[in-house]
């Protein structure tokens, strides 16, 4: 492919809805900045990094919605971390994540712990609670290590974005586990077999519903605050 004249930065999200997110409010904004979705888990990193770099991108957001591990951060929490575990530390571009720490934090608070690296989903209170006290991390997600590796072998200055959907002191539901399609979309059919085989109850629903709200505003909404800062990012490097 050949290379394209500069667009700003990618916004790299795992699944759909997140991209969703992403795009409706870059197709708003008078900015550079661009979406690409790399799967559950980000399978297509390798290729979406390319494309994204291939594209003129000057950087790399891993951006969408994680796993709080730290049972102080309610649902909806932005957690914006300075370090990746990923099999070791893996330091974010730091004047970036400075200057889009200064822009949200006038509405929101802002978690700035290490994101935990992991490769399947995270179900129970009691593994999240172990995971803390190994790691010290506040949030997982199974896009960001994967991400900052390929970002760095690009020579891509990288971030992430993440808002806390389920919250360390909330399980995932048998009935959501193994629902989602390797590109990041919700398989309806094994949604309405989990939620047949084992129905969580009402209450459950409403709180996970709730949550999913909460994640989605706030996520939507420091992503009307940052686009400008995402475009602007050459200003922010190296600064």
């Amino acid at each position: 492919m050949a290379k394209m004249s500069k667009r700003g930065v990618a916004l790299i999200t795992g699944l759909e809805f997140e991209a969703h997110i992403a795009r409706k409010l870059v197709k708003n904004t008078d900015n550079s900045c661009f979406v690409l979705t790399a799967g559950l888990g980000a399978p297509d990193a390798v290729r979406i990094v390319a494309e994204a770099k291939n594209s003129g991108a000057l950087g790399i957001v891993s951006f969408g919605v994680c796993g709080g591990l730290d049972p102080a951060l309610p649902p909806g929490s932005i957690v914006l971390p300075e370090i990746i575990l990923a099999g070791g530390e893996i330091f974010v571009d730091l004047n970036w994540h400075k200057s889009i720490k200064k822009l949200l934090e006038h509405d929101f608070e802002i978690a700035t712990g290490k994101i935990l690296a992991v490769d399947k989903a995270v179900e129970t209170v009691e593994e999240k609670a172990q995971l803390h006290r190994q790691s010290g991390a506040c949030a997982i997600d199974m896009e960001s290590g994967i991400l900052a590796r390929e970002a760095a072998r690009k020579n891509l200055p990288f971030i992430a974005v993440r808002v806390i959907h389920d919250p360390a002191t909330q399980a995932i539901p048998a009935a959501f586990a193994d629902i989602m399609k390797p590109n990041g979309q919700i398989d309806p059919w094994k949604l309405v077999k989990g939620l047949m085989l084992n129905w969580p109850g009402f209450a459950e629903l409403r709180k996970m519903s709730d949550n999913d709200a909460q994640a989605r505003a706030n996520l939507e909404g420091l992503t009307r605050l940052a686009l400008p800062a995402f475009g602007r990012v050459d200003c922010h490097l190296n600064s």
